[in-house]
């Protein structure tokens, strides 16, 4: 066939290459940057069998518009081109997708599995049971080409946009959404549609979909305090940890149980499971206790889930709080009222304020509040670790920054 795959940058030429590997003429429009391939006004004047296109591509872009032939997504041309593996296709093989928690729930159904595999993720691809980083490549559908492995190994790969459908089980961890493809889409039901091939999928609460095989996390699994109860197909029981008490790592734990249990394994290995980088990280320094927090994304919710998270796993009640800004060009700044909130929320014994002017009064205001006994102020993270280590003898020290890292 005669093929036109648009869009070079996020993963058509991949999907482009491995089409050439299989015998077909292939042709490429970078639709963003007219870099790569041959130029659009040369692609309206052709003719083509096929038109593979990313889910998030305008409909509305001129050469969609105008050229009469038939189409399929960049999602579905991977299930087309790893569908031609067949027997050759790992087991059990999990794709994840969803607005938010994919990365947590891949690793911590990673750590699951058994024997070898592949996990594809945000924050790298890594071979298992060694845990060894073998690559670190973006999670558009065309990335598990040359990442997924020809043998009954299992693989897990985060997907943005929705599920190439091969999926032995495919899992939506969020009903948020947002427009996409120029507005013209709702990015949740782009993903819903592509997860009727999965043989089964697991969802999360509030997202609607029929599917001969879906099974909603609540049936399976309930949650109270640091305990999740399970109980699904004769696998009964419950795993605690105190990651269960942090609002971001909730409902991507409960998925991994809920996979754990359609998958026929025990989740009670969860039990174990310690936090990403850069994601409520902890570890100790000279037997002081650190809840590393400190990211672009820190925020009012995730410093008081940090500080509650550090009283749960800490023998300490009290808490030392680095907070602030390190870097005020930051999206969705940490502002003044934010972080004054949070202070009075979670009432630290020390505060380290880290700024570089944006907070203008707020050391004396907070010097007027009796239940925080030290107040200090540092320009970077690192200085306002330092200062932390001298408050209190012992005291557990959160670090939620907004830093570049």
């Amino acid at each position: 066939m005669k093929i036109l795959v648009l869009d070079t940058i996020h993963g058509g030429t991949t999907i482009a290459r491995h089409l050439q590997t299989m015998g077909h003429e292939v042709e490429m429009v970078d639709v963003y940057r007219g870099e790569a391939g041959i130029p659009a006004e040369h692609a309206i004047t052709s003719a083509y069998d096929l038109i593979i296109h990313p889910t998030h591509l305008n409909p509305a872009y001129f050469l969609l518009r105008n050229l009469p032939y038939p189409r399929i997504t960049h999602h579905e041309a991977v299930r087309w081109i790893l569908g031609e593996r067949k027997s050759h296709l790992p087991h059990p093989f999990i794709g994840i997708t969803g607005a938010r928690g994919k990365t947590t729930t891949a690793h911590a159904l990673a750590s699951l599995l058994p024997g070898e595999g592949i996990l594809h993720s945000s924050i790298g691809t890594f071979s298992y049971p060694e845990i060894k980083k073998i690559g670190k490549t973006g999670i558009t559908p065309a990335a598990i080409l040359d990442i997924c492995p020809d043998s009954p190994s299992w693989f897990i790969c985060e997907l943005s946009l929705g599920l190439t459908g091969l999926c032995d089980l495919g899992i939506i961890t969020s009903n948020d959404t947002y427009s996409c493809a120029g507005g013209r889409y709702d990015a949740l039901m782009q993903k819903i549609s592509s997860s009727f091939s999965c043989r089964s999928l697991l969802i999360a609460p509030g997202i609607d979909v029929t599917h001969d095989n879906v099974v909603c996390i609540d049936d399976i699994v309930s949650i109270s305090g640091d305990t999740v109860w399970y109980s699904y197909k004769g696998i009964s029981g419950s795993v605690s940890n105190p990651l269960f008490l942090v609002s971001g790592y909730q409902m991507p734990l409960q998925l991994a149980v809920g996979a754990a249990c359609i998958l026929q394994i025990s989740p009670d290995p969860l039990g174990n499971f310690r936090p990403l980088p850069g994601r409520m990280d902890t570890y100790e320094v000279s037997g002081r206790l650190y809840i590393d927090n400190a990211n672009s994304g820190t925020s009012q919710e995730t410093t008081i889930d940090a500080v509650r998270y550090a009283r749960a796993v800490s023998r300490f009640n009290q808490v030392n709080l680095v907070i602030g800004e390190e870097a005020s060009t930051i999206c969705d700044g940490f502002t003044k009222e934010n972080v004054l909130a949070t202070i009075r929320n979670t009432q630290p014994f020390g505060v380290v304020l880290v700024h570089n002017g944006e907070y203008g009064d707020l050391a004396a205001i907070l010097s007027d509040e009796p239940a925080i006994p030290v107040i200090k102020e540092a320009t970077t993270l690192e200085e306002g670790r330092v200062l932390a280590q001298d408050i209190g003898e012992m005291i557990p020290v959160v670090l939620a920054v907004k830093t570049w890292r």
